[in-house]
């Protein structure tokens, strides 16, 4: 869904910008803001936050996903792109995406080192990290030699894309109770082949919901 225009909109990200003034929608490294505006749509009129998700890594046109919908019964590649709202405790998948006619390669430093992830309450609180979830948190690794064994390097084929495994978010965040959050997720990305400065993307924005403990067994 396209972003609606208007001014009430542009009010809504400055009002979340506001809340959150590390992770708006605007900042982020060499992702652009382009991207993050393509995929946003109002998650709810009281709150005016975006959700966003399929976002720009950087300006190659590599994007990253992150979606409970295997675990949910959907496999339809365009309905896992396209997920705003997901559940809090039931593993995730994220998705590197290919979006252009080229074959493109996505150099990491394996999962603990590729997010900056970010769960607010609907009052802007954030909530506390888990010990696993502060492991997700590391940030890339600075060698002043780069070391081979640490990086990995992905390659996508044309409109391809690869599947990751992904915790679920009660296991990275110590979620107080049931409920409604929203979950922000960034991409560490490089374009430095001394591998020593590296870049946030645009955050993946999703809804989360939290279900009452005996609403888990599904």
């Amino acid at each position: 869904m396209a972003l609606p225009t208007g001014p009430d909109n542009n009010d809504a990200f400055r009002v979340w910008d506001e809340l959150f003034p590390d992770g708006g929608g605007g900042g982020g490294g060499g992702g652009g803001g382009g991207g993050f505006f393509t995929f946003a749509f109002a998650a709810n009129a009281q709150t005016n936050i975006f959700l966003a998700n399929d976002v720009p890594i950087d300006d190659r046109g590599v994007s990253f996903v992150l979606t409970d919908e295997p675990f949910t019964g959907v496999t339809n590649r365009y309905t896992q792109f396209n997920d705003k709202e997901i559940l809090a405790d039931v593993p995730l998948i994220w998705i590197l995406h290919n979006t252009t006619n080229r074959d493109s390669v996505l150099v990491s430093q394996g999962i603990e080192h590729v997010f900056s992830l970010k769960l607010f309450d609907l009052h802007g609180r954030e909530i506390p990290l888990t010990k696993m979830g502060k492991t997700m948190n590391s940030g890339p690794i600075i060698h002043r030699k780069p070391i081979a064994a640490s990086i990995h390097g992905t390659r996508l084929l044309p409109g391809g894309s690869e599947d990751y495994n992904f915790p679920a978010l009660t296991n990275l965040f110590q979620i107080p109770r049931a409920g409604e959050y929203i979950f922000e997720a960034r991409y560490w990305f490089t374009t430095d082949s001394s591998l020593k400065e590296w870049q946030l993307s645009d955050p993946a924005r999703l809804k989360v919901i939290m279900r009452p403990t005996n609403a888990f067994a599904k």
